[in-house]
């Protein structure tokens, strides 16, 4: 295999185009056509989303290899013909792109962080590099944690747009902030209505990617096992954790349902959500009725087409503050 294909590969670039994709979503479909609703500003740039997506994808892709590679050994047992590190790429040279790649990614989101003023932000990629390696060495062997793990580093991808945008952009309206109680008042509601948006995505994308984890823990139960791993799956059973993924997918059926009741009753969010409530009944009975691996990754794929089903809501809400 080409070297520049097993890297690809390695880092997963299809879920690096998921995650480049909710963030310019969130950004561009979202926050920016709320803020403008409002007569104000975005306050992140072109360059500065350039660099968080960059700075995001980087620590991603980094974490997906340092996972491959201390997976080696499992990987022979539950998915040996996929195999890239150890096989088409040398582990010292897959750890030193971990290396690389991590430090790049550090840099570039340290500089944003600067860059607009608020240097803390840089915390959400130590945040990641710190999770994804502990992920890789030992969470993911323990009973939930590893699943809590990616899930809350997929859930900060939305998330991190907002934690950017949102401080930096009423930065840009301090002195309006310091004006009449009507002003402090709408900003205050304002935030409050914009941060809901963002948190709904993030709750979505923490909930759906724990599901999907969960899954994934049975799909590879067999290595698993054979390493002595303590997964959801192998400490509870198949049957308790399909009725736990199961319940994973009630929560987001409900929030899918009250949102579209309370919030955005409109006949396009109506539409939209309700297709999209129809494919979590499917993937939910998918995951509770397989029975062997190749129905468990059908109900996985299911998953990600959800996922960027529900992130696509985004182009809606672009609609209809257009």
């Amino acid at each position: 295999m080409n070297p520049i294909l097993a890297f690809l590969k390695a880092s997963r670039w299809l879920n690096l185009l998921i995650i480049a994709y909710t963030q310019i979503a969130i950004k561009y479909f979202v926050m920016d056509p709320f803020i403008r609703f409002h007569d104000l500003e975005p306050a992140l740039s072109n360059l500065d989303m350039m660099m968080l997506i960059g700075s995001t994808l980087l620590i991603a892709a980094a974490g997906n290899i340092i996972n491959d590679y201390f997976d080696l050994k499992i990987d022979r047992i539950n998915k040996p013909d996929r195999i890239v590190v150890g096989r088409f790429i040398k582990r010292r040279h897959a750890m030193a792109a971990h290396i690389a790649l991590t430090t790049i990614g550090l840099i570039i989101g340290t500089a944003l962080s600067i860059k607009v003023g608020i240097w803390q932000l840089f915390f959400i990629h130590v945040f990641w590099i710190i999770t994804l390696w502990y992920y890789s060495t030992e969470l993911k062997y323990l009973f939930f944690w590893g699943n809590l793990a990616v899930a809350a580093c997929i859930a900060m991808v939305p998330l991190s747009v907002g934690l950017f945008e949102i401080p930096t952009l009423l930065g840009n309206y301090t002195e309006q902030l310091q004006e009449l109680d009507e002003i402090r008042y709408f900003f205050r509601q304002f935030t409050y209505h914009l941060f809901f948006w963002v948190l709904g995505f993030t709750a979505f994308a923490f909930l759906v990617t724990l599901a999907r984890e969960i899954t994934k823990d049975i799909i590879d139960i067999e290595g698993d096992k054979a390493f002595y791993c303590k997964t959801v799956p192998i400490s509870l059973g198949i049957p308790k954790t399909k009725i736990f993924v199961s319940v994973i997918y009630a929560l987001i059926l409900f929030g899918v349902l009250f949102i579209q009741q309370v919030y955005v009753p409109d006949l396009y969010s109506t539409i939209y959500l309700g297709i999209l409530a129809i494919l979590v009944i499917a993937t939910t009975m998918l995951t509770y009725r397989a029975q062997n691996k190749a129905e468990f990754k059908r109900a996985s794929t299911f998953n990600k087409i959800l996922t960027v089903l529900g992130i696509s809501y985004s182009i809606i809400v672009l609609v209809q503050l257009s």
